[in-house]
Order: structure tokens, then C-alpha cells, then sequence
């Protein structure tokens, strides 16, 4: 008999073992402890990794360091992909709309003090990097994402604590800034690309036109436009199979990630910011007016909802259960505890997100 303890195996087996774990204490931890899906699953990924190093990702790479980065960058956009379409689903219809004034002030004025601020702690911290460089990582660690924003707007204590109003501005903001830190990150990156064009004038227009013309008006205004055609034409065929009896509970359910994983496909194949795009598809999903009524989702915003939900429900855990109702042709099909498909969704979104967490980036 062989034993054969490779990567893989080895991966999976530790997935397998840490979310049913965790999937049987989801509550006692969620609950009781106030601990966070991500808080978790990154002190999971530094047991496995750099302590007691079970999950070498340089030996999955091939000890190839391009490879790690662009693992890593697939997970990243697998999960948030996944998680912005559900939260952009979450939101009330029209929320984007109707809520414009407060986004803004937190997206243009909230986002610019963020990005400065922690431009200039990363500068003072690390004396050795030009304030480009500093203003380009500020970029990066500036916007939130739902993963980590679901720390505070979803669970007991939010629901106590936290007035619905205020959460839901939360998980708007969280979905839109992941998107709209592009400009922050290019403009440092083009400053510093033109920075040695023959004139000022030359290496400030080649900024702004970049900027302008690439970044804001194809990255930013494409993916806008795109996620927001295609969500609505999504939810149309959705209620077009609704109505006519097409649609079983399994593929309803599913439906979120399909549309995410095409999302990424075809804004990432177009260069376009696919994670905007991701939560706007997400949003326009439940702008269509004729179908208010046959669509209701209302899926939880850990990461990509956590197994543990799923688990707790089946073994009559107190989580809060995810719960989807279609109405086709005056029949309703719900589903609460026990809908297969949604945890299929959860433990797909949960194991990437443990997956990126194992993975170091340097």
C-alpha cells in the first residue's frame, strides 16, 4: 500500500477537516466569540502555512514565483467575483440609485482621505519608498471588500447594534470601492511610467489622457455599463423561465455563480474592471420593475458565505440560513435550510477564500 501524501491530497484533506470543523461550531464562533469568517480563515492559512508549513504553495508553484502571483490573483478574483454578485443581489432594488448622494460623498471625497492617509502611513512607515510608490500601495489596501466588511453588518451583534440602514450603506460601499480604487492605483503608476517623457507637458498629457481615456472611461464607465446590461438582461431570461415553469430549485439557486463566473470571464477577457462589473450586475439583477415580485434572494454576505451555514442548518444549528423563493405561474417554489444548490455557493465561495489565504504573497 502506498501512502501518498502530495500537495493536493494534502489540501484537501485539511479543507475538508477545517470547514466541517468550523462548519460544527459556525455559531459558538460567529456568535458567542464575535470571531470573523476572514479573521479565521487567515489564522488558519498561517498555521498551515509559514508555521507549520503542511501547505507549501512554492512546491504547487513549481517554485516558480510568477506562478504564486498569478494563483493568487485567480483566487482573488474567483471569490470576490462571487461575493460581489451575491451582495449586489442582497441590496434592495434601485438601492444604487436611490442612495447615490450618500455613495458618493463615501466613494469620492471618503475614498481620496483613505487613500491619502494610508498613502502617507505606508510612506512614513517604510522610509525607503518614493511617495509614488507609497501613493500606489495606498491604493491597494485602501478599499474594503464584503468579505471583510460582513465583520460588522452581518450577525447578531450587527443586527443589534447596527441600524439596517447604516448596513446596507456598508455593504453598498464595500461592493463599489473594490472597483473604483483603479484610479487611484493608475494614476501613481502612469506619473511614474511618463515621468520621463522629453517635456512636462508631454509626460502630463500621456498622464491624463491615460488616466481619462483608458481608466476611467473603458475601465471604469465599460464595466459599469456592461454589468449593468447584462444583470438586467439576466434577470429578464430569468423570469422569462420563471413564469413558463423552465427553471428547477437547483438552477435558481446556482444562478449567482454562473453569472459571476461569466462576469469575470468576459470583463476580464476585455480588460475591463470585472470586479465592478461584478457588483453592478449583482445590483441590476433586481432592477427590472415587471419582476419585483419573483425574485427574492436573501443570501448571507460572510465569504461567499461560509460552509459553516449550510452545515449548522442541516444539523438544526441557529445560523442564519440562506432562503430563496421564485414565484413561476402562481407556484412558489422556497427554500430555506435545505437548498442543495445554495451550499454549493457557500462552500465553493468558503474554500477559495481559504485557498487564498494559504497562499502567501511573498
Amino acid at each position: 500500500m502506498n501512502f501518498d501524501p502530495s500537495d493536493f491530497n494534502v489540501i484537501c484533506a485539511l479543507l475538508g477537516l477545517l470547514m466541517s470543523v468550523y462548519g460544527l461550531l459556525a455559531y459558538l464562533i460567529r456568535e458567542r466569540c464575535y470571531l470573523s469568517d476572514a479573521l479565521i480563515s487567515f489564522i488558519l492559512g498561517v498555521l498551515l502555512g509559514p508555521v507549520t508549513g503542511l501547505v507549501d504553495p512554492m512546491r504547487l508553484a513549481q517554485n516558480d514565483v510568477g506562478n504564486i502571483d498569478r494563483i493568487t490573483s485567480a483566487f482573488s478574483r474567483l471569490v470576490l467575483g462571487v461575493q460581489l454578485v451575491i451582495v449586489g443581489i442582497q441590496l434592495p432594488k434601485r438601492y444604487l440609485i436611490y442612495e447615490w448622494r450618500s455613495l458618493a460623498v463615501l466613494l469620492l471625497p471618503g475614498l481620496t482621505c483613505m487613500w491619502m492617509i494610508s498613502s502617507i502611513l505606508v510612506w512614513l512607515v517604510l522610509p525607503p519608498v518614493p511617495f509614488l510608490h507609497a501613493l500606489a500601495i495606498g491604493a491597494c489596501i485602501s478599499p474594503t471588500d464584503p468579505v471583510l466588511s460582513s465583520a460588522i453588518v452581518k450577525g447578531a451583534f450587527a443586527d443589534k447594534y447596527v441600524p439596517l440602514d447604516l448596513r446596507r450603506l456598508i455593504i453598498a460601499e464595500s461592493g463599489a470601492n473594490d472597483g473604483l480604487g483603479y484610479p487611484f492605483l493608475f494614476l501613481p503608476l502612469l506619473i511614474l511610467r511618463y515621468s520621463n517623457s522629453e517635456t512636462t507637458a508631454s509626460g502630463l498629457w500621456q498622464v491624463l489622457s491615460h488616466w481619462f481615456g483608458e481608466t476611467w472611461f473603458y475601465v471604469i464607465l465599460l464595466s459599469v455599463v456592461y454589468g449593468a446590461v447584462l444583470g438586467w438582461c439576466a434577470q429578464s431570461m430569468l423570469h422569462f423561465t420563471a413564469m413558463r415553469e423552465y427553471l428547477d430549485r437547483e438552477t435558481f439557486t446556482i444562478f449567482s455563480i454562473s453569472l459571476s463566473l461569466l462576469v469575470l470571464g468576459t470583463a476580464g477577457m476585455a480588460n475591463s474592471d470585472d470586479i465592478l462589473a461584478c457588483f453592478i450586475t449583482g445590483n441590476s439583477f433586481t432592477m427590472n420593475p415587471s419582476a419585483s415580485a419573483d425574485l427574492v434572494g436573501d443570501i448571507d454576505t460572510g465569504p461567499a458565505a461560509a460552509a459553516g451555514h449550510p452545515v449548522s442548518s442541516s444539523m438544526g444549528g441557529r445560523s442564519h440560513g440562506g432562503s430563496c423563493c421564485v414565484h413561476a405561474g402562481g407556484r412558489v417554489v422556497s427554500d430555506h435550510d435545505q437548498c442543495s444548490g445554495a451550499w454549493i455557493i457557500y462552500t465553493v465561495g468558503d474554500a477559495g477564500s481559504l485557498v487564498v489565504r494559504l497562499i502567501p504573497t511573498t
